[in-house]
């Protein structure tokens, strides 16, 4: 703020102080959805990428978004009165019709308002780079995303199409289309694998070749010490035949070296933890619908 007069230091400070001013929201947007949805860095030929956690590359990138982003971030809570289980805090994009640059240019000449903002965008880079998370998240499907995507808006009340989960969602960035026995996972490439409701439960009528053929896929894609989570560990028809495929997996998981940990769920055990929003939704699923008075978690753990 070096060519700034005392005055013109205060009114940038009154700018962006106040809690709910504009400024202060459009800033607090850029850094959100860094925050949120990282720049990534390609790795190989491959779709996949890592973090980008580079501080020049990232003040640069926020250096762009002060002076082009006119979204901000409204809040408001589901239920208002309640407080803790079942309050779901609801994050809305608004278009603010202005940049942060915009703002700036009120009570600054264009010169100071760019270094205002790259100071900012330093300021920030340094803070945020080391706090970026280090890991990506990728959601995969057999469904065309089109379909998903149209379901998604015939199925959730306007309320929630307009948040920001809703829309970062519907842009399916590290979303994979992919059937899951042509597995499109890399071997030593993935942490955590959480399989709810997928498989096995879905795996009615496979033979036990194609089963093993998986659970060798999976086995491989974990790191060393990677974990993966299935619910509920069973085939949607018990039949008996389908309860002695999933001991054969178990058994051959084991003979490659790795952990079984399994774990009973109650029906209960599982509600109480739940708010009013999440049992409507379990209402939909037939693990929830048929199976009870309890269902197994199996937790496949690679050795280190």
């Amino acid at each position: 703020m070096g060519k700034l007069d005392e005055l013109q230091i205060r009114k940038v400070r009154d700018l962006i102080s106040p809690h709910n001013s504009n400024p202060r929201k459009l800033m607090q947007a850029v850094l959100q959805d860094l925050l949120y949805d990282p720049p990534t860095v390609p790795v190989g030929n491959t779709e996949f990428a890592i973090i980008n956690k580079d501080v020049e590359s990232i003040r640069d990138l926020l250096n762009s978004q002060f002076k082009t982003s006119v979204v901000i971030f409204n809040e408001r809570y589901e239920r208002e009165k309640l407080i803790g289980r079942g309050r779901w805090q609801i994050i809305l994009p608004k278009d603010a019709r202005q940049t942060l640059k915009d703002e700036l240019l009120t009570i600054v000449e264009e010169e100071v308002a760019g270094e205002l903002i790259a100071d900012l965008a330093t300021f920030f880079a340094a803070k945020l780079a080391p706090k970026l998370r280090k890991f990506r998240i990728f959601s995969l499907d057999i469904e065309d995303p089109k379909e998903i995507e149209r379901r998604a808006e015939s199925s959730f009340p306007a309320e929630y199409r307009d948040t920001i989960f809703f829309w970062k969602a519907g842009e399916m960035k590290d979303h994979v289309r992919a059937n899951l026995l042509d597995y499109p996972f890399q071997p030593n490439s993935l942490a955590f694998i959480s399989g709810i409701e997928a498989y096995p439960f879905y795996f009615d009528g496979f033979p036990l070749k194609t089963h093993i053929e998986f659970a060798d896929k999976v086995a491989a894609s974990l790191k060393p010490g990677g974990r993966a989570v299935f619910f509920p560990w069973l085939i949607n028809s018990e039949k008996r035949n389908n309860r002695e495929t999933l001991d054969e997996v178990k058994k051959h998981w084991s003979q490659k070296g790795l952990t079984i940990q399994e774990k009973k769920y109650s029906y209960s055990d599982l509600t109480n933890q739940m708010g009013d929003r999440e049992i409507s939704l379990t209402m939909h699923s037939p693990v929830f619908n048929k199976y009870r008075p309890y269902m197994v978690a199996l937790t496949l753990i690679k050795p280190e």
